[in-house]
């Protein structure tokens, strides 16, 4: 599905490009395109959706790439990053969703409502979910069922909810599990529970979750997660978690395919803190709670898994710069072939 974004600086130079080759290697990677900083990516049902930055109006534009070629979406701009979801229609058609925001402030966005688009009619909707004083961010979409995230605090008491609601339905939105008001760790004690909900991603009714957390018990931990909640029980589990610090440890790109939840765990800000098999994209069979991982230390700033096949935004050298400064070499790559899942018996977590 997708990942948090960061602002682009003003200066940065809007690009798009057309698929083509990497050249034979070790893998046979296509570029998709290139943008001008790194970007939520979603794919599914045929197409791909992004954000990219255009400096000709300061703005950003909602990109579609399918069957090869790339443009915008007849969509207006916004003037922060899209945060996109693609996902089926109950006859299975694509259907984008996205929050269109004012500013895209960390930790809680402001002037943020959730939007609908259809590719096959050109229409962009506006969610009647939207509340008019509050912003809604993470929207995901399944056969007429949205997910989105609402922040009730601000600074570091951010207070994300989850809601769900059903398409054209005049009922209230419901509220599901998302970041836990208090927990217990081991050896370290309990105490109550800060965030934010990163990511989310809908798949019939299992929702995905992405999120930074920091659990005030003793010292202190800071995690980011990945949870898994039931939407019909609201039943909710964190079944992957480690610790983070400076190397900017996290879980990006929660993606369902064929009775399977992937993630990628990623170290922004150095990749040192990914080694020894930690980092890489993991594989959940949350039937049997089975796991299996492609290990690399390769660090992301996007990942997806879809039907469509595995799409990456790499990190670093010969690729986007880490903090979201200008660059071209950006690029939205598919990933060919797929990573190379084994399965392994340890979970990706930290006690």
């Amino acid at each position: 599905m997708r990942t948090a974004v960061s602002r682009a600086r003003r200066a940065a130079i809007f690009a798009i490009g057309i698929a083509v080759a990497v050249p034979a290697a070790a893998r046979a990677d296509q570029i998709v395109t290139t943008t001008a900083s790194p970007t939520a990516i979603a794919s599914g049902q045929g197409l791909l959706a992004f954000s990219s930055y255009d400096a000709s109006i300061d703005a950003y534009r909602l990109m579609i790439s399918r069957s090869g070629r790339v443009e915008p979406a007849a969509v207006p701009p916004s003037p922060a990053p899209f945060d996109v979801d693609v996902g089926p229609t109950s006859s299975g058609r694509p259907y984008v969703v996205y929050s269109r925001c004012q500013e895209r402030a960390t930790p809680v966005p402001s002037g943020c409502d959730v939007y609908a688009y259809d590719p096959a009619s050109g229409r962009e909707n506006r969610y009647d979910a939207s509340s008019p004083t509050e912003s809604e961010v993470h929207a995901t979409y399944w056969k007429g069922r949205v997910a989105f995230v609402r922040y009730d605090g601000s600074g570091d008491d951010a207070r994300p909810v989850v809601y769900t609601r059903r398409a054209r339905s005049s009922r209230p939105s419901e509220r599901l599990p998302g970041v836990p008001d208090r927990r217990c760790l081991e050896r370290r004690g309990c105490g109550p529970v800060t965030g934010t909900i990163d990511e989310l991603e809908l798949y019939g009714e299992h929702l995905a979750q992405t999120a930074s957390t920091f659990t005030d018990a003793g010292l202190g931990r800071r995690m980011t997660e990945l949870r898994l909640v039931d939407v019909e029980t609201e039943r909710s589990a964190q079944i992957g978690a480690r610790g983070t610090g400076e190397s900017g440890q996290q879980f990006i790109g929660p993606s369902f395919v064929a009775g399977r939840l992937h993630t990628y765990f990623t170290c922004r800000g150095d990749g040192g803190g990914c080694i020894h098999g930690i980092g890489g994209a993991y594989r959940y069979r949350y039937s049997t709670g089975d796991w299996a991982k492609a290990p690399t230390t390769e660090q992301l700033a996007g990942f997806d898994v879809s039907a469509l096949g595995t799409f990456v935004q790499p990190l670093g050298p010969g690729g986007c710069a880490p903090a979201g400064a200008a660059s071209s070499l950006c690029r939205i790559v598919e990933r060919v072939p797929s990573p190379d899942y084994r399965p392994t018996a340890r979970a990706p977590r930290t006690g």
